[in-house]
Protein backbone atom coordinates (compact mmCIF):
# COMPACT_ATOMS: atom_id res chain seq x y z
CA UNK A 1 0.00 0.00 0.00
CA UNK A 2 0.99 3.42 -0.89
CA UNK A 3 1.76 5.87 1.75
CA UNK A 4 -0.36 8.82 1.55
CA UNK A 5 1.42 11.90 1.55
CA UNK A 6 1.12 13.84 4.77
CA UNK A 7 0.91 17.97 3.69
CA UNK A 8 0.70 20.47 7.17
CA UNK A 9 -1.62 23.69 7.13
CA UNK A 10 -0.69 26.17 9.53
CA UNK A 11 -4.36 27.99 10.19
CA UNK A 12 -3.32 30.98 12.03
CA UNK A 13 -6.12 33.68 11.46
CA UNK A 14 -9.81 33.37 10.73
CA UNK A 15 -9.08 34.08 6.83
CA UNK A 16 -7.14 30.92 6.72
CA UNK A 17 -10.49 28.94 8.03
CA UNK A 18 -12.54 30.33 5.14
CA UNK A 19 -9.80 29.55 2.68
CA UNK A 20 -8.90 25.95 3.63
CA UNK A 21 -12.36 24.67 5.87
CA UNK A 22 -14.87 26.78 4.18
CA UNK A 23 -13.68 26.59 0.66
CA UNK A 24 -13.59 23.14 -1.63
CA UNK A 25 -9.76 23.27 -0.91
CA UNK A 26 -9.61 20.67 2.65
CA UNK A 27 -12.38 17.94 0.86
CA UNK A 28 -10.04 18.32 -1.99
CA UNK A 29 -6.68 17.70 -0.21
CA UNK A 30 -8.12 14.79 0.71
CA UNK A 31 -8.81 12.90 -2.25
CA UNK A 32 -4.93 12.53 -2.27
CA UNK A 33 -3.27 13.35 0.60
CA UNK A 34 -3.38 13.59 4.56
CA UNK A 35 -3.91 17.57 5.13
CA UNK A 36 -2.92 17.87 8.93
CA UNK A 37 -3.77 21.49 10.54
CA UNK A 38 -2.29 23.16 13.01
CA UNK A 39 -4.46 25.37 14.61
CA UNK A 40 -3.19 28.91 16.17
CA UNK A 41 -6.34 28.79 18.64
CA UNK A 42 -8.79 26.86 20.58
CA UNK A 43 -12.30 26.51 19.26
CA UNK A 44 -15.03 24.16 20.18
CA UNK A 45 -17.22 24.21 17.55
CA UNK A 46 -13.99 23.70 14.93
CA UNK A 47 -12.40 21.18 16.83
CA UNK A 48 -15.73 18.85 16.37
CA UNK A 49 -16.19 19.83 12.49
CA UNK A 50 -13.07 18.74 11.73
CA UNK A 51 -13.54 15.39 13.60
CA UNK A 52 -16.16 14.72 12.26
CA UNK A 53 -14.61 14.96 8.96
CA UNK A 54 -11.97 13.06 10.06
CA UNK A 55 -9.27 15.87 9.52
CA UNK A 56 -6.42 15.40 11.77
CA UNK A 57 -4.96 19.03 13.69
CA UNK A 58 -2.74 19.89 16.08
CA UNK A 59 -2.31 23.59 17.67
CA UNK A 60 0.48 26.02 17.39
CA UNK A 61 3.38 25.03 19.73
CA UNK A 62 3.95 28.22 21.94
CA UNK A 63 6.88 30.29 20.46
CA UNK A 64 9.41 32.59 22.72
CA UNK A 65 11.75 35.40 21.37
CA UNK A 66 14.73 36.84 22.71
CA UNK A 67 14.93 40.53 22.97
CA UNK A 68 17.06 40.65 19.15
CA UNK A 69 13.83 39.10 17.38
CA UNK A 70 12.23 42.40 16.17
CA UNK A 71 15.67 43.82 15.67
CA UNK A 72 16.71 41.24 13.18
CA UNK A 73 13.32 40.90 11.67
CA UNK A 74 12.99 44.71 11.20
CA UNK A 75 16.71 44.55 9.21
CA UNK A 76 15.93 42.27 7.25
CA UNK A 77 12.32 43.35 6.77
CA UNK A 78 13.81 46.70 5.62
CA UNK A 79 16.17 45.35 2.57
CA UNK A 80 12.88 43.31 1.45
CA UNK A 81 11.45 46.34 1.15
CA UNK A 82 14.03 47.75 -1.09
CA UNK A 83 13.94 44.65 -3.00
CA UNK A 84 10.55 44.44 -3.83
CA UNK A 85 10.61 47.90 -6.04
CA UNK A 86 7.01 48.68 -5.12
CA UNK A 87 5.42 52.13 -5.39
CA UNK A 88 3.25 50.84 -1.90
CA UNK A 89 6.41 50.47 -0.15
CA UNK A 90 6.86 54.66 0.53
CA UNK A 91 3.32 55.08 0.52
CA UNK A 92 2.52 52.59 3.20
CA UNK A 93 5.69 54.34 4.85
CA UNK A 94 4.13 57.94 4.80
CA UNK A 95 1.38 56.62 6.01
CA UNK A 96 2.71 55.00 9.39
CA UNK A 97 4.73 57.55 10.10
CA UNK A 98 1.53 60.13 9.76
CA UNK A 99 -0.19 57.92 11.90
CA UNK A 100 2.60 57.39 14.95
CA UNK A 101 3.39 61.11 14.33
CA UNK A 102 0.48 61.53 17.19
CA UNK A 103 2.62 59.10 19.41
CA UNK A 104 5.82 61.06 20.26
CA UNK A 105 8.21 58.90 19.90
CA UNK A 106 11.39 59.17 21.93
CA UNK A 107 14.80 60.18 20.97
CA UNK A 108 16.14 56.51 21.97
CA UNK A 109 13.70 54.98 19.07
CA UNK A 110 14.52 57.25 16.80
CA UNK A 111 18.06 56.89 17.22
CA UNK A 112 17.35 52.86 17.12
CA UNK A 113 15.46 53.16 14.06
CA UNK A 114 18.05 54.86 12.28
CA UNK A 115 20.27 52.49 13.08
CA UNK A 116 18.51 49.65 12.26
CA UNK A 117 18.07 51.24 8.62
CA UNK A 118 21.66 51.39 8.31
CA UNK A 119 22.82 48.22 8.78
CA UNK A 120 20.56 47.05 6.25
CA UNK A 121 21.93 49.32 3.99
CA UNK A 122 25.74 47.98 5.43
CA UNK A 123 25.27 44.58 5.47
CA UNK A 124 24.99 42.06 2.59
CA UNK A 125 21.59 39.89 2.66
CA UNK A 126 23.39 36.70 3.07
CA UNK A 127 25.33 37.75 6.26
CA UNK A 128 22.25 39.14 7.52
CA UNK A 129 20.00 35.44 6.64
CA UNK A 130 23.06 33.77 8.20
CA UNK A 131 22.69 35.71 11.59
CA UNK A 132 18.97 35.41 11.49
CA UNK A 133 19.01 31.70 11.26
CA UNK A 134 22.08 31.76 13.84
CA UNK A 135 20.07 33.90 16.53
CA UNK A 136 16.74 31.33 15.80
CA UNK A 137 18.16 28.23 16.80
CA UNK A 138 19.80 30.21 19.61
CA UNK A 139 17.76 32.88 20.93
CA UNK A 140 14.21 30.97 20.51
CA UNK A 141 12.58 27.46 21.68
CA UNK A 142 13.21 26.18 18.04
CA UNK A 143 14.55 22.72 19.39
CA UNK A 144 11.02 22.14 20.91
CA UNK A 145 9.09 23.45 17.37
CA UNK A 146 11.51 20.98 15.64
CA UNK A 147 10.98 18.15 17.47
CA UNK A 148 7.43 18.34 17.49
CA UNK A 149 7.26 18.73 13.27
CA UNK A 150 9.77 15.34 13.16
CA UNK A 151 6.87 13.83 15.34
CA UNK A 152 4.25 14.64 13.27
CA UNK A 153 6.43 12.83 9.88
CA UNK A 154 5.29 16.05 7.35
CA UNK A 155 6.00 15.94 3.57
CA UNK A 156 5.18 19.49 2.55
CA UNK A 157 3.55 22.60 3.72
CA UNK A 158 1.32 25.08 2.98
CA UNK A 159 1.26 28.41 3.94
CA UNK A 160 -0.90 31.23 3.64
CA UNK A 161 0.49 33.99 5.83
CA UNK A 162 4.00 33.27 6.10
CA UNK A 163 4.85 37.47 7.18
CA UNK A 164 3.30 37.11 10.41
CA UNK A 165 5.48 36.27 13.76
CA UNK A 166 3.07 33.50 14.34
CA UNK A 167 4.45 30.96 11.88
CA UNK A 168 8.34 32.57 11.97
CA UNK A 169 9.52 29.15 13.98
CA UNK A 170 7.76 26.51 12.21
CA UNK A 171 8.53 28.14 8.90
CA UNK A 172 12.74 27.67 9.89
CA UNK A 173 11.80 24.86 11.00
CA UNK A 174 10.29 23.43 7.70
CA UNK A 175 13.20 24.86 6.03
CA UNK A 176 15.73 23.31 8.16
CA UNK A 177 13.53 19.66 7.45
CA UNK A 178 13.82 20.77 4.03
CA UNK A 179 10.55 20.21 3.48
CA UNK A 180 8.81 21.78 0.36
CA UNK A 181 7.21 24.67 1.18
CA UNK A 182 3.90 26.07 -0.99
CA UNK A 183 2.88 29.20 -0.13
CA UNK A 184 -0.50 29.97 -1.75
CA UNK A 185 -1.13 33.96 -1.79
CA UNK A 186 -4.34 34.62 0.62
CA UNK A 187 -4.94 38.23 -0.49
CA UNK A 188 -3.83 40.49 -3.84
CA UNK A 189 -1.93 42.82 -1.80
CA UNK A 190 0.25 40.20 0.45
CA UNK A 191 3.33 40.21 -1.65
CA UNK A 192 4.03 44.20 -1.93
CA UNK A 193 2.50 45.44 1.43
CA UNK A 194 2.95 42.59 4.27
CA UNK A 195 7.18 42.78 4.36
CA UNK A 196 9.50 40.21 5.16
CA UNK A 197 9.11 36.40 3.97
CA UNK A 198 12.06 34.40 6.65
CA UNK A 199 12.39 31.49 4.43
CA UNK A 200 12.82 30.32 0.42
CA UNK A 201 9.55 28.66 -1.05
CA UNK A 202 9.33 26.07 -3.57
CA UNK A 203 6.66 26.88 -5.51
CA UNK A 204 4.15 30.21 -5.28
CA UNK A 205 0.03 29.86 -6.05
CA UNK A 206 -1.41 33.11 -6.84
CA UNK A 207 -4.23 34.79 -7.76
CA UNK A 208 -3.50 36.13 -11.33
CA UNK A 209 -0.18 37.39 -13.47
CA UNK A 210 -0.22 40.73 -11.99
CA UNK A 211 0.93 38.79 -9.08
CA UNK A 212 2.87 36.28 -10.71
CA UNK A 213 4.65 39.20 -12.31
CA UNK A 214 5.24 40.60 -9.03
CA UNK A 215 7.03 37.02 -7.63
CA UNK A 216 9.19 37.07 -10.41
CA UNK A 217 10.40 40.58 -9.78
CA UNK A 218 11.11 39.71 -6.35
CA UNK A 219 12.05 36.46 -6.46
CA UNK A 220 13.78 36.25 -9.90
CA UNK A 221 12.42 34.77 -13.43
CA UNK A 222 13.12 30.98 -12.31
CA UNK A 223 10.56 31.86 -9.57
CA UNK A 224 8.34 28.25 -9.61
CA UNK A 225 4.72 30.26 -9.48
CA UNK A 226 1.25 29.16 -10.73
CA UNK A 227 -1.87 31.25 -11.18
CA UNK A 228 -4.53 29.74 -9.26
CA UNK A 229 -7.03 32.90 -8.67
CA UNK A 230 -8.83 33.85 -5.62
CA UNK A 231 -9.86 31.07 -3.25
CA UNK A 232 -11.66 33.52 -1.05
CA UNK A 233 -13.79 34.29 -4.25
CA UNK A 234 -15.60 31.38 -4.88
CA UNK A 235 -18.01 31.46 -2.69
CA UNK A 236 -19.65 34.30 -4.67
CA UNK A 237 -19.68 31.95 -7.44
CA UNK A 238 -21.75 29.33 -5.59
CA UNK A 239 -25.63 29.62 -4.57
CA UNK A 240 -25.55 28.17 -1.05
CA UNK A 241 -23.76 30.93 -0.56
CA UNK A 242 -26.71 33.37 -1.48
CA UNK A 243 -30.04 33.47 0.17
CA UNK A 244 -32.91 34.84 -1.08
CA UNK A 245 -33.42 38.98 -0.34
CA UNK A 246 -36.09 37.91 1.70
CA UNK A 247 -34.24 35.23 4.10
CA UNK A 248 -31.49 38.38 4.04
CA UNK A 249 -33.19 41.22 4.80
CA UNK A 250 -34.91 38.56 7.89
CA UNK A 251 -31.53 37.35 9.17
CA UNK A 252 -30.43 41.05 9.35
CA UNK A 253 -33.10 42.34 10.82
CA UNK A 254 -33.98 44.98 8.20
CA UNK A 255 -37.33 46.11 8.29
CA UNK A 256 -37.09 48.67 5.03
CA UNK A 257 -37.51 48.65 1.57
CA UNK A 258 -35.30 52.18 1.11
CA UNK A 259 -32.26 51.32 -1.28
CA UNK A 260 -29.82 50.46 0.76
CA UNK A 261 -25.86 51.67 0.60
CA UNK A 262 -23.21 49.06 1.78
CA UNK A 263 -20.75 50.97 4.25
CA UNK A 264 -17.36 48.46 4.54
CA UNK A 265 -15.29 49.56 7.10
CA UNK A 266 -11.76 49.14 6.92
CA UNK A 267 -8.90 48.76 9.55
CA UNK A 268 -7.77 51.59 11.79
CA UNK A 269 -4.56 51.30 10.75
CA UNK A 270 -5.32 52.57 7.15
CA UNK A 271 -7.36 55.10 7.22
CA UNK A 272 -8.20 56.38 10.85
CA UNK A 273 -11.16 59.08 9.82
CA UNK A 274 -13.62 56.65 8.15
CA UNK A 275 -15.65 57.00 10.68
CA UNK A 276 -16.61 60.69 9.71
CA UNK A 277 -17.31 59.64 5.89
CA UNK A 278 -20.04 57.60 7.36
CA UNK A 279 -21.53 60.61 9.35
CA UNK A 280 -21.05 62.88 6.48
CA UNK A 281 -23.75 60.31 4.44
CA UNK A 282 -25.80 59.92 6.83
CA UNK A 283 -26.18 63.59 7.18
CA UNK A 284 -26.70 64.13 3.68
CA UNK A 285 -29.38 61.78 3.91
CA UNK A 286 -31.27 63.91 6.41
CA UNK A 287 -30.60 66.82 4.51
CA UNK A 288 -31.87 65.04 1.11
CA UNK A 289 -28.96 65.56 -0.44
CA UNK A 290 -29.15 61.82 -1.36
CA UNK A 291 -31.68 60.72 -3.91
CA UNK A 292 -34.36 57.77 -3.07
CA UNK A 293 -33.76 58.44 0.82
CA UNK A 294 -31.62 55.53 1.13
CA UNK A 295 -30.10 53.02 4.43
CA UNK A 296 -26.60 52.81 5.36
CA UNK A 297 -25.85 49.12 6.41
CA UNK A 298 -22.39 49.62 7.67
CA UNK A 299 -20.49 46.31 8.00
CA UNK A 300 -17.49 47.04 10.05
CA UNK A 301 -14.03 45.00 9.32
CA UNK A 302 -13.22 42.09 11.30
CA UNK A 303 -10.24 42.98 12.44
CA UNK A 304 -11.63 46.55 13.21
CA UNK A 305 -12.25 47.50 16.96
CA UNK A 306 -16.14 48.12 17.72
CA UNK A 307 -14.94 51.47 20.01
CA UNK A 308 -14.10 53.34 17.66
CA UNK A 309 -16.94 53.72 15.59
CA UNK A 310 -19.34 54.02 18.90
CA UNK A 311 -19.79 57.59 19.10
CA UNK A 312 -20.29 58.01 15.56
CA UNK A 313 -22.99 55.28 15.12
CA UNK A 314 -24.88 57.06 17.90
CA UNK A 315 -24.82 59.80 16.48
CA UNK A 316 -26.75 58.69 13.09
CA UNK A 317 -30.01 58.15 12.16
CA UNK A 318 -30.34 56.19 9.03
CA UNK A 319 -27.61 53.07 10.11
CA UNK A 320 -27.86 49.57 9.94
CA UNK A 321 -25.38 47.81 11.87
CA UNK A 322 -24.12 44.29 10.92
CA UNK A 323 -21.21 42.88 12.69
CA UNK A 324 -18.85 40.66 10.18
CA UNK A 325 -19.10 37.51 12.10
CA UNK A 326 -18.54 36.41 15.90
CA UNK A 327 -15.67 37.03 17.20
CA UNK A 328 -13.00 36.39 20.28
CA UNK A 329 -12.74 39.91 21.79
CA UNK A 330 -9.39 39.18 23.47
CA UNK A 331 -8.11 38.23 19.52
CA UNK A 332 -10.10 39.76 16.98
CA UNK A 333 -7.74 37.73 14.26
CA UNK A 334 -8.60 34.07 15.71
CA UNK A 335 -12.30 33.00 15.20
CA UNK A 336 -14.39 30.73 13.27
CA UNK A 337 -15.89 31.32 10.13
CA UNK A 338 -18.90 29.74 9.57
CA UNK A 339 -20.66 28.84 6.24
CA UNK A 340 -23.56 31.35 7.55
CA UNK A 341 -21.08 33.91 8.00
CA UNK A 342 -20.28 33.72 4.45
CA UNK A 343 -23.52 33.12 2.87
CA UNK A 344 -24.33 36.20 5.01
CA UNK A 345 -21.56 38.00 3.37
CA UNK A 346 -22.15 36.87 0.32
CA UNK A 347 -25.83 37.90 0.02
CA UNK A 348 -25.28 41.36 1.60
CA UNK A 349 -22.84 41.83 -1.49
CA UNK A 350 -25.86 40.94 -3.67
CA UNK A 351 -28.53 42.58 -2.14
CA UNK A 352 -27.28 46.10 -1.54
CA UNK A 353 -27.54 48.84 -3.92
CA UNK A 354 -24.17 51.02 -3.51
CA UNK A 355 -20.98 50.00 -1.92
CA UNK A 356 -18.41 52.46 -0.53
CA UNK A 357 -14.86 51.46 0.99
CA UNK A 358 -11.16 53.23 1.50
CA UNK A 359 -9.11 51.22 -1.35
CA UNK A 360 -10.62 47.94 0.17
CA UNK A 361 -11.13 44.24 -1.22
CA UNK A 362 -14.44 44.55 -0.80
CA UNK A 363 -14.29 46.62 -3.95
CA UNK A 364 -13.47 42.98 -5.77
CA UNK A 365 -16.31 41.57 -3.99
CA UNK A 366 -18.90 43.86 -5.02
CA UNK A 367 -18.15 44.51 -8.73
CA UNK A 368 -18.08 40.66 -8.57
CA UNK A 369 -22.03 41.05 -7.95
CA UNK A 370 -21.98 44.49 -10.30
CA UNK A 371 -22.97 46.92 -7.85
CA UNK A 372 -21.37 50.67 -8.07
CA UNK A 373 -18.04 50.76 -6.04
CA UNK A 374 -17.42 54.14 -4.57
CA UNK A 375 -14.14 55.29 -2.45
CA UNK A 376 -13.78 58.09 -0.15
CA UNK A 377 -10.37 59.60 0.19
CA UNK A 378 -10.83 63.23 1.34
CA UNK A 379 -10.30 64.88 5.11
CA UNK A 380 -9.62 68.34 6.58
CA UNK A 381 -6.46 67.74 7.42
CA UNK A 382 -4.15 68.49 4.24
CA UNK A 383 -1.31 65.80 4.97
CA UNK A 384 -3.59 62.97 4.99
CA UNK A 385 -5.94 64.11 2.51
CA UNK A 386 -2.81 63.37 0.50
CA UNK A 387 -2.22 59.85 2.29
CA UNK A 388 -5.65 58.59 1.48
CA UNK A 389 -5.60 59.69 -2.03
CA UNK A 390 -2.07 57.49 -2.14
CA UNK A 391 -3.72 54.46 -1.14
CA UNK A 392 -5.80 54.24 -3.87
CA UNK A 393 -2.83 54.09 -6.09
CA UNK A 394 -0.95 51.64 -4.62
CA UNK A 395 0.88 48.70 -6.82
CA UNK A 396 -1.86 46.38 -6.06
CA UNK A 397 -5.14 48.09 -6.06
CA UNK A 398 -3.80 50.83 -8.38
CA UNK A 399 -5.46 48.30 -11.75
CA UNK A 400 -8.47 49.01 -9.79
CA UNK A 401 -8.35 52.74 -9.74
CA UNK A 402 -7.18 53.14 -13.20
CA UNK A 403 -9.81 50.36 -14.85
CA UNK A 404 -12.76 52.91 -14.05
CA UNK A 405 -15.07 50.91 -12.06
CA UNK A 406 -14.62 52.47 -9.12
CA UNK A 407 -15.21 56.12 -8.57
CA UNK A 408 -12.76 57.69 -6.07
CA UNK A 409 -14.08 60.67 -3.75
CA UNK A 410 -11.73 63.58 -3.40
CA UNK A 411 -13.96 65.63 -1.56
CA UNK A 412 -17.48 65.33 0.30
CA UNK A 413 -19.22 66.63 -2.63
CA UNK A 414 -17.97 64.40 -4.96
CA UNK A 415 -18.90 62.06 -2.82
CA UNK A 416 -22.89 62.78 -2.63
CA UNK A 417 -23.00 62.97 -6.39
CA UNK A 418 -21.24 59.63 -7.15
CA UNK A 419 -24.12 58.18 -4.48
CA UNK A 420 -26.60 60.29 -6.24
CA UNK A 421 -25.44 58.53 -9.97
CA UNK A 422 -25.12 55.20 -8.55
CA UNK A 423 -28.40 55.02 -7.00
CA UNK A 424 -29.78 56.60 -10.67
CA UNK A 425 -27.84 54.61 -13.00
CA UNK A 426 -26.69 51.65 -11.02
CA UNK A 427 -25.13 50.02 -14.68
CA UNK A 428 -23.34 52.96 -15.63
CA UNK A 429 -19.80 51.40 -15.45
CA UNK A 430 -20.82 47.81 -15.82
CA UNK A 431 -18.36 47.33 -18.20
CA UNK A 432 -15.71 48.68 -16.51
CA UNK A 433 -16.34 46.93 -13.13
CA UNK A 434 -16.28 43.20 -15.38
CA UNK A 435 -12.83 44.43 -16.41
CA UNK A 436 -11.65 44.56 -13.02
CA UNK A 437 -12.80 41.56 -12.18
CA UNK A 438 -11.19 39.51 -14.92
CA UNK A 439 -8.08 41.32 -14.54
CA UNK A 440 -8.27 40.37 -10.88
CA UNK A 441 -10.06 36.80 -10.59
CA UNK A 442 -7.90 34.91 -13.58
CA UNK A 443 -9.24 31.94 -15.16
CA UNK A 444 -12.53 30.21 -14.73
CA UNK A 445 -14.44 32.16 -12.00
CA UNK A 446 -15.80 29.98 -8.93
CA UNK A 447 -12.61 27.10 -9.81
CA UNK A 448 -9.89 28.54 -7.50
CA UNK A 449 -10.00 26.11 -4.75
CA UNK A 450 -9.94 23.54 -7.31
CA UNK A 451 -7.05 24.56 -9.11
CA UNK A 452 -5.13 24.86 -5.85
CA UNK A 453 -5.91 22.05 -5.30
CA UNK A 454 -4.82 20.61 -8.24
CA UNK A 455 -1.67 22.68 -8.36
CA UNK A 456 -0.84 20.46 -4.95
CA UNK A 457 -1.32 17.66 -6.09
CA UNK A 458 1.02 18.25 -8.69
CA UNK A 459 3.44 19.42 -6.40
CA UNK A 460 2.99 16.69 -3.49
CA UNK A 461 3.27 13.54 -5.61
CA UNK A 462 5.36 14.23 -8.51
Amino acid sequence: MIKRKRLLIPVTIQFSVRYIIRSKVLAGLQEFCDPVLILNWKDEELENELRARKVEFHYFPQSTFGKYFSYITKINGLKYARRIKSASTLIDKRRVSFLSGSRKQSVKKRLLDSLLTLVSYLLPAQVLSRSENMYTKKGTNYDENLQLLKQLQIDGVLTLTPFLKDEFLLLKCFAALQLPLFYSVLSFDNLTTRGYLPVKFNRFLVWNTLNKNEVLRIFGNDTNVEIVGPVQFDFYWDDQYIWTKEKWKKELKIETDRPLILFGGGHYNIVPNEPDWLLDIDKAISGGLIINDPVILFRRHPLDPVERWTSVLLQCNHVITDDPWKSNDANLSKTNITQYDLAKLGSTLKWTDVHVNASSTLTLDGAIFDKPQIGPAYTGNSQLAGILKDLYFREHFLPITQSGGLQVAYTKKELFTFLNEALSTPGKYTVQRKAMVDIFCEGKFGESAVRLVNALRKSLLN
